[in-house]
Order: structure tokens, then sequence, then C-alpha cells
């Protein structure tokens, strides 16, 4: 759920609101994988997200971004929260999907040996963040250049 709150911080921690808190699967007490606080996509200044930000650490309403492996209850939600603004909503995705092996991938070369075509997010199947779109780039860097240089060789260059 993405909506606009004030977190309730633990009672002995109430000058220090964290904006960020992560918990792991195991632990089975809390009922959300992580809340994060969110600042808006069309903020354009350094001043304004900085605004933002400390509005946030003051308690102010703000918007946070909960990931949980279940809805979670407005019971839940009130325990997490001092106040809540505005309808929260409900985005269901594969966040945490669970994956078996052996897994079958696509390849990263879509045209064979000729190498010219290439499927950058062949590894998102196995793992998908935004450190996996670096390594699939970095990856399809070096099937060009292996690209370019057996064209080279077989050229005569």
């Amino acid at each position: 759920p993405e909506f606009f709150a004030k977190l309730r911080p633990a009672e002995a921690a109430e000058a220090s609101i964290p904006l960020a808190i992560l918990t792991s699967e195991t632990s089975s007490e809390v009922p959300f994988y992580s809340i994060g606080l969110q600042s808006p996509v069309d903020v354009d200044s350094a001043k304004t997200a900085e605004s933002l930000l400390d509005d946030a650490l003051r308690g102010e309403v703000s918007t946070f971004k909960v990931f949980a492996p279940e809805v979670l209850t407005d019971i839940q939600l009130d325990q997490l929260f001092r106040e809540r603004q505005g309808d929260v909503k409900i985005f269901d995705w594969y966040a945490y999907p669970q994956y078996s092996v052996p897994q079958d991938l696509m390849p990263f070369v879509l045209d064979g040996d000729g190498a010219s075509l290439l499927y950058l997010n062949a590894i998102e199947d196995a793992a998908s963040a935004m450190e996996m779109s670096a390594i699939a780039a970095r990856n399809a860097a070096n099937l060009v250049v292996d690209f370019v240089e057996r064209r080279r060789r077989s050229n005569g260059a």
C-alpha cells in the first residue's frame, strides 16, 4: 500500500522517526517486509526534497510505501501509523517470488553465433533489481565487444 501517513515511532524513540524499516521473512511478529518514505517523482530541486525529508523527520504527514506478504488490515495499519489520510492504494505485484532450481533462463544472445540481437533482461527471471539491470548492461557490452572483435578477425583487420 502507498498512502499519506504519520509513522508511529516506538514510545522510547519518539524523537527519532526512521525513514525506512526493513525486516526479514523469518520475523513472524511483524506483518510487513519493509516500510519506506516515498518522495514525489516531480521534485524539482534539492531544497524541495530536503523540505519533504525534514517534514517527515518531524513527523508530518508523508507518503510511505509498505511491502507486505498480505494486504494489511486497518488495525495493522493503525498500529504502524499514528495518523492516516486518504485512501490506501494497493498494488499487488510479484515483489517476492519463490524460485526453484534448476531454472531455465532465456539466452542473452537471441540470434546464435551472430550475436547481433541481445536480450538484456534474460537474467530477470532469476532475480529482478536495478543491480541486475547494471549486470545485464555489462554483459551486453562484453558481448558487443566480443562480436566486434570476431568481425574484425574474420575480415582480416
